[in-house]
């Protein structure tokens, strides 16, 4: 070159070259960019700018590309060809890459400034830096800054003039770099995770975390120290570890202590020096980083809710939203092992299964010892049984909440004046759209969720799941005290309370139960004074539900349940239980393994077992007799109470227990059961039961020892006491008995004069006009009509003679 010492192989190439030195430039028509040649020129106006026109594809994929030199470049891919590098054993797909990356290794700087004795290992930083001799500069519009190089006034641009970053034209987030603005679409809005793994098939939405990824399953560590033989698998943590070979050390300002990493100063800090902590401020809440610190504004302090979904038109202020597309695009594909749930995150179901299956303790009580899988649970219990935490208090009504989330659900609900009403139906006052949502799906939604095993439909998917548990005998979920199994977890959790023996007591009449949520409420209500009467009788009960049961099932006959196969109606679900098993073979029945007696519900069963087959664990304390259940010895207590708390609404008479003022006041109703058959009628209905035996000549129930059958399952039982060898005494003579009433009977005629010797006032029933005495009611009311009543209310059929008694 004439100008320069510079030398060439061609004359066309010299002249090219010598066309730089003159200032001869060739500018783009359709953009402000200029090239020193016209191969360039070409290369940007027609080849790969300003063309949308892709015409060569690669031959073994479908991708096009703008130029031949791309597509070719394209094809080493697919060769899997790699250029090692023979210093640092890293490899590289195109050897282009792998001159680039030599130059690392290499102190030669064979490029000079020709206007001072500077030197450079790559010509493109050679030129970039002899653009600072030209006295060229880039200024910016908005101020009187100027910039040596262009991309220090790009970062001038974004930092301090807003306006001009790059904005996310799907949300409002800002950002000072157009890769990070790439990055930012790939991440969050791109909702395709395209490239996967093939060793573990774990899916990423960017080829870079793929990459990054991979390094978990390699064992390659390319990434050497230069001081020591160690080696690493990514750049970053080389270079992190070779700091501690430099010697420099981050030191506290506050104290003296110094750290190799500027990690554990960061750590240092948020532990010995709260005060250096990030602190919001609108409320008194620190964080420890500050990105907690904008996640907690943006979600607690900001009130517009600017994210929404595209798919269901729901709003999020944070972008939580991110996590909310994903559950419409991806499938449940992560399944339990041990139970039938589905989730669409491991993460999720790993929670899943160390919570709920292996109960894996996350935090333990130090007080007390408790452990709990979930760490809500445990600041709870600290607040309310040590009184360690803070509660949260609602500005507006005073009420204490002890989660934040408790406290802002509350809020929303009862404090802020926005209300969504239903168009479907009366009910105006919804404090939430989702929750009207759920309001419409539930009451006048379509029921198109069908059970695959019964057909039975349902609205609402958690309905379905919870009717399929019915068809299922798998047992996944095991107490953790015992060996018992149930179907559900919260069957589960209510079954571990009771291994923990607290009890919750009313402090009226100091009854006790194992929940204290709706069975003590439940019990309150007996003592608020509130009734609810029966339309139809005189029957009075506390709770409203139970009246319309009573309407329902007694008056009104509603059925139930409807037998799809017979159409018979049935006014309870345990009677079409029965019927469905018995009649058709549909379902399941549960069978006593000591008596082999069957019940149409596991709760039957479980008390017959109780009252017949189980312990007796409950002593009375008064005179130390044994009883299975605890019901049987509160009903035995009262034989030694004289106390009569119970007190008849239409006379004075008195009683000590409410089942027996109910079954008295029944009979001032004159309600009477007569039999069809006879003519003969009861006071009671379950009298008219037993009187009905006698006009049948069925005997259903047999003895379990001999082939002996009885009409009534009292007579049974009475029978089968003879075979366990169990006889009745007579306390005043040596006679031994089968059946008490044979006993009964011997003390009568032989020891009258001795009963009434030792008999108490109280065991006697005295007549009120004559003093005569009675050893049972029953003698005392025939003795009544016999001879102080006029009333002669029988006739015969015949002569029309009238009796008093029948």
């Amino acid at each position: 070159c004439a100008m320069c010492p510079k030398q060439f192989k061609s004359l066309s190439a010299r002249r090219t070259h010598e066309l730089t030195h003159v200032g001869v430039v060739f500018p783009c028509s359709l953009c402000d960019k200029s090239y020193q040649y016209k191969s360039l020129l070409n290369a940007h106006h027609h080849g790969t700018v300003h063309s949308s026109s892709r015409p060569y594809a690669c031959g073994i994929c479908s991708k096009r590309f703008k130029s031949q030199f791309a597509r070719s470049t394209h094809e080493l891919a697919h060769s899997g060809n790699m250029f090692p590098c023979s210093v640092c054993d890293k490899s590289y797909r195109y050897n282009r890459d792998l001159r680039h990356h030599g130059r690392v290794h290499s102190e030669n700087r064979p490029y000079a400034c020709s206007l001072c004795p500077k030197q450079f290992k790559s010509s493109f930083a050679r030129n970039t830096h002899q653009h600072t001799h030209s006295g060229v500069r880039f200024s910016c519009q908005h101020c009187d800054k100027s910039y040596p190089y262009k991309c220090q006034l790009s970062i001038h641009m974004r930092k301090l003039h807003p306006e001009s970053k790059f904005k996310c034209k799907l949300c409002p987030k800002i950002f000072n770099h157009k890769g990070s603005l790439r990055e930012h679409i790939s991440r969050m809005h791109t909702y395709e995770s395209k490239y996967e793994c093939k060793l573990c098939s774990k899916r990423f939405k960017t080829r870079r975390a793929l990459n990054i990824h991979g390094r978990v399953h390699s064992d390659n560590q390319p990434y050497a120290c230069s001081y020591c033989p160690k080696r690493f698998k990514s750049g970053y943590a080389r270079n992190t570890h070779q700091l501690t070979h430099t010697g420099i050390t981050f030191s506290c300002e506050l104290c003296r202590k110094s750290y190799r990493y500027k990690s554990l100063l960061n750590i240092h800090m948020r532990k010995h020096h709260p005060e250096a902590k990030f602190k919001c401020k609108l409320c008194p809440k620190i964080f420890n980083h500050k990105g907690s610190l904008r996640e907690h504004i943006s979600r607690m302090h900001t009130y517009e809710s600017k994210y929404e979904c595209k798919l269901c038109s729901k709003r999020f202020k944070t972008s939580d939203i991110v996590s909310h597309i994903v559950s419409h695009k991806q499938e449940a594909r992560y399944a339990c092992p041990h139970c039938p749930v589905r989730m669409t995150h491991s993460a999720n179901m790993m929670r899943h299964v160390q919570a709920v299956h292996e109960r894996r303790i996350v935090k333990t009580c130090k007080p007390c010892g408790k452990g709990f899988t979930h760490k809500n649970g445990y600041d709870s219990h600290m607040l309310s049984h040590h009184g360690i935490g803070t509660q949260h208090e609602c500005k507006v009504c005073g009420k204490k909440f002890n989660h934040r989330s408790s406290m802002r659900e509350h809020i929303r609900r009862y404090h802020e004046m926005e209300s969504y009403s239903c168009s479907l139906c009366d009910k105006t006052t919804f404090p939430d759209a989702c929750v009207l949502r759920k309001h419409v799906k539930r009451f006048h939604g379509v029921q198109e969720l069908a059970c695959p095993i019964c057909g039975k439909l349902f609205k609402m998917l958690d309905m379905l799941k919870r009717h399929q548990l019915v068809h299922s005998k798998e047992q996944p979920f095991m107490c953790s005290q015992c060996p018992k199994r149930f179907k559900s977890d919260t069957s589960r959790k209510k079954h571990e309370f009771t291994h923990s023996g607290i009890l919750f007591g009313c402090s009226l009449c100091g009854k006790t139960y194992r929940y204290n949520a709706k069975t003590r409420a439940t019990h309150l209500r007996t003592h608020s004074g509130i009734q609810y009467k029966c339309t139809v009788c005189d029957k009075v009960l506390s709770q409203k539900s139970n009246i319309m049961a009573h309407i329902n099932t007694v008056h009104f006959k509603t059925v139930g349940k409807t037998c799809g196969i017979c159409g018979k109606g049935f006014v309870h679900h345990k009677t079409y239980r029965y019927h469905m098993y018995a009649q058709h073979g549909i379902g399941e029945l549960h069978e006593c393994r000591v008596c082999s007696r069957t019940f149409p519900d596991a709760c039957v069963l479980r008390k017959h077992v109780k009252r017949f087959h189980g312990v007796q664990e409950h002593a009375c304390p008064i005179c130390g007799k044994l009883f299975k259940m605890l019901d049987m010895l509160k009903r035995h207590q009262l034989v030694h109470s004289k106390e009569q708390p119970f007190m008849c609404s239409q006379c004075p008479k008195r009683f000590k227990s409410d089942t027996s003022r109910k079954k008295h006041e029944f009979t001032h109703s004159g309600i009477l059961f007569g039999c069809s058959l006879c003519g003969k009628t009861y006071r009671y209905n379950q009298s008219l039961k037993l009187h009905a035996n006698v006009h049948t000549t069925q005997k259903p129930y047999s003895c379990l020892h001999c082939p002996k059958k009885f009409k009534s399952r009292t007579a049974k039982a009475a029978h089968q006491l003879t075979h366990s060898g169990v006889t009745f005494g007579c306390t005043f003579c040596d006679k031994l008995y089968k059946y008490k009433v044979q006993l009964n009977a011997h003390m009568k005629k032989s020891h009258d004069a001795s009963i009434t010797e030792t008999r108490n006032d109280s065991d006697t029933h005295k007549c009120n006009v004559c003093k005569k005495e009675f050893n049972h009611p029953g003698g005392l009311r025939d003795h009544f009509k016999r001879f102080h009543s006029d009333e002669y209310n029988f006739k015969c059929a015949l002569c029309g003679k009238q009796f008093k008694l029948k």
